[in-house]
């Protein structure tokens, strides 16, 4: 078992090999984090819509409580993004996110998030990957906190916009503000819809309800996967189709000509434009936001 740089680890669950490494992660993840702070340790938990996130995700939860770790465990699925968010609400020093990420829906695995003030992260990532054996003493459980930060989150997201200009884009062009969204199946579900309907905004997201299987598709943004929503965007003569990977920690936007943007495309459209520097960095972390303020980008 070994995470690689950006704190990844994953693998295909159909070998018992596989599930065994899967045990051993939460012990090392928290005995390198009581390496680094020593007490008060606390850790969010989520996960994402494949079969066995949930199950995984509990069971840690138990363990790191056990371990004497604050845990806070999302109480129902979670994108990355929102994830994220989560991690710096509860003011926990890291968060284990249950996914397999872009990877068949038979593999899953973890991403390791930490705070902005995490210290000496290379000393965590090379405690996380020793091969010594862990023995925790005397440690006290605590008990599990359960989280729902969905109004939160949206409410974040929605202080992040110019929502003015949105309503009087869409009250003064209603044809032309449509815009379609590919959830993939994935864990963004309907986020970005459910942001933009109140402003008026003719969205609509498709394969919108969360699949362990992603309706038989690979949940990368890969050309083959883009047909649906180019087709979504031409029929419907929206001005923006979105598509989001499994676990919503990537991007990508098909124009009204049908045209790919990828998210690092589109950052650098935004970040050139001149406009929105005040969130870029917070676009960079959260693609679901970028998302958004892409749609804001394409009206000005």
């Amino acid at each position: 078992m070994k995470f690689n740089n950006n704190f990844e680890w994953y693998c295909d669950l159909s070998t018992k090999d596989n599930l065994k490494e899967f045990e051993k992660i939460p012990l090392n993840i928290f005995s390198a984090t009581k390496n680094i702070y020593k007490e008060d340790i606390s850790i969010s938990v989520g996960y994402d819509g494949r079969i066995n996130s949930k199950e995984i995700a509990k069971d840690y939860s138990s363990i790191l409580s056990k371990c004497g770790a604050i845990v806070f465990e999302s109480s129902d699925l979670i994108s990355s993004s929102q994830f994220d968010y989560q991690i710096t609400n509860s003011n926990s020093q890291i968060g284990i996110y249950i996914t397999g990420g872009e990877n068949p829906s038979n593999w899953n695995g973890i991403k390791i998030f930490t705070n902005e003030q995490f210290p000496n992260k290379d000393l965590f990532l090379e405690n996380i990957n020793s091969n010594e054996s862990i023995v925790l003493k005397n440690l006290s459980q605590n008990k599990i906190n359960y989280i729902d930060n969905t109004k939160d989150y949206y409410e974040y997201l929605i202080a992040n916009l110019e929502t003015t200009r949105l309503i009087n884009y869409a009250t003064q062009n209603p044809n032309k503000a449509g815009i379609i969204i590919d959830a993939m199946g994935g864990a963004t579900a309907t986020i970005v819809e459910d942001i933009l309907t109140p402003l008026l905004w003719r969205s609509q997201t498709i394969f919108s309800e969360p699949d362990y299987n992603f309706y038989s598709r690979t949940p990368k943004i890969i050309e083959s996967e883009l047909e649906s929503l180019r087709y979504n965007v031409e029929s419907t003569e929206s001005l923006l189709g979105i598509i989001f990977n499994g676990d919503g920690s990537d991007c990508g936007f098909i124009n009204k000509n049908g045209e790919f943007i990828s998210k690092n495309n589109m950052l650098e459209k935004i970040s050139t434009s001149g406009i929105f520097q005040y969130k870029i960095d917070k676009m960079i972390k959260d693609p679901i936001l970028l998302a958004l303020s892409a749609v804001e980008y394409f009206i000005i």
